[in-house]
């Protein structure tokens, strides 16, 4: 019976403390609802929300970079393949996300400028 528990309760005690959110401030708003939101804040507020979008952004370059050096070091012969595609995707993808944690993090940097 104990390990029946067990078995049960050590997989959600490791989902709380991992947690499951995509690891960015503000997941899943808009500028606009961030800029509502900025707006109530205080200075203190505003530069840690500015530093976790710097670290984020600099998180998401470095594994641009990563993709991209991949790419360049694909043989011609491969440069069509479905791999090739796979990584030319993965790049659209991160530079998407780094162009919306930019508008955002321009949110902050604004309002930390006019307080």
């Amino acid at each position: 019976m104990y390990w029946q528990r067990l078995f049960w309760i050590l997989p959600l005690l490791a989902i709380a403390l991992v947690g499951c959110g995509s690891g960015e401030p503000d997941a899943g708003k808009t500028p606009e609802q961030v800029e509502q939101d900025a707006g109530g804040m205080d200075q203190g507020d505003l530069q840690k929300m500015v530093d976790e979008y710097k670290a984020k952004i600099a998180e998401q370059q470095s594994k641009l970079e990563e993709i991209q050096k991949q790419i360049k070091d694909l043989p011609v012969t491969e440069m069509m393949s479905e791999k090739a595609n796979e990584l030319k995707q993965q790049v659209t993808k991160i530079s998407d996300q780094i162009k919306e944690l930019e508008a955002k993090l321009q949110v902050y940097l604004d309002q930390l400028a006019g307080k």
